[in-house]
């Protein structure tokens, strides 16, 4: 069974309907579009899937169904056996970008038997995640860890990925890695809090380095305001902070409350820049 083809009538579904590229439903289908492609390509890598791989497949697999369902009245499975619109093939093969771009014929097996074999040119052609670079300090670590679960639905849907100094792998020279990420990513957030203010190497070489890029338009610098401090003193004062009204996070009556407001802050310029990349 077909499963390129089940995503290229399930896309094409979409599209002729006229679900806006920026909606979450439209966001939910292209991540699991990329992560259905990487475990089949991981299990072929890898000659098989661990236990919690398999489930997160099934996962994946049973919410496509749902969304199949839901636009065409057929299953997953019966898209991945049924042969597009004689109209849509020529504009598939024509089309060389978006987020669902063209397979070869041969696909792979819905069961997960035969994996696909071109997942890099496809990953090649699709638009990547949003990459966003945490700077806090240590003693904010479980403000930051709070922060990244209320982002997890972004990251589940592949628009973007994070990073932030505790995932330095061993062996690895923590100054160049934090250096390289502030180059490459693309939404810097500064978890603010008197903590992070009295510690010199984020003020002095982090802070200095992405509101350099901030100022280039390489890079989009986001305040979130943890704690009550004296930040709008600094350079980050000059900047749209969140939650609204950059009310500090801690001074909310309820917490989860405070971290939705950033989640769906960062979530509409998440949405504005891959507008811009598409």
């Amino acid at each position: 069974m077909n499963t390129e083809q089940g995503l290229r009538n399930l896309e094409y579904a979409l599209k002729h309907q006229g679900v806006d590229h920026n909606s979450s439903e439209y966001l939910d289908f292209v991540g699991w579009s990329r992560e259905l492609r990487e475990s089949f390509e991981k299990e072929k890598r890898f000659a098989g899937l661990d236990q919690n791989e398999q489930v997160r497949r099934q996962s994946i697999l049973r919410q496509l169904d749902n969304l199949a369902l839901n636009r065409t009245r057929k299953s997953f499975l019966d898209l991945c056996l049924t042969q597009m619109p004689l109209d849509s093939d020529q504009e598939f093969a024509e089309r060389r970008s978006g987020p669902i771009p063209v397979a070869q014929a041969g696909g792979s097996d819905f069961d997960g038997q035969t994996p696909l074999s071109r997942k890099n040119q496809i990953s090649a052609m699709q638009p990547g995640p949003i990459e966003i670079f945490f700077s806090y300090s240590h003693r904010d670590e479980e403000l930051r860890n709070e922060l990244e679960r209320h982002l997890s639905i972004l990251q589940r849907q592949g628009v973007i990925k994070s990073w932030h100094d505790r995932r330095i792998g061993a062996s690895k020279e923590w100054e160049g890695e934090i250096d390289s990420h502030l180059q490459s990513a693309q939404i810097i957030l500064f978890l603010v809090s008197a903590n992070l203010l009295a510690s010199d190497y984020v003020y002095d070489v982090e802070l200095k380095q992405a509101m350099g890029r901030h100022m280039k338009g390489e890079a989009l610098v986001i305040p979130i305001i943890l704690r009550p401090c004296d930040w709008q003193e600094s350079s980050l004062g000059k900047l749209q902070a969140l939650p609204t009204d950059a009310r500090p996070v801690t001074t909310w009556r309820h917490r989860d409350e405070a971290f939705l407001d950033v989640a769906k802050g960062i979530r509409a310029v998440v949405k504005e820049r891959l507008a811009k990349k598409t």
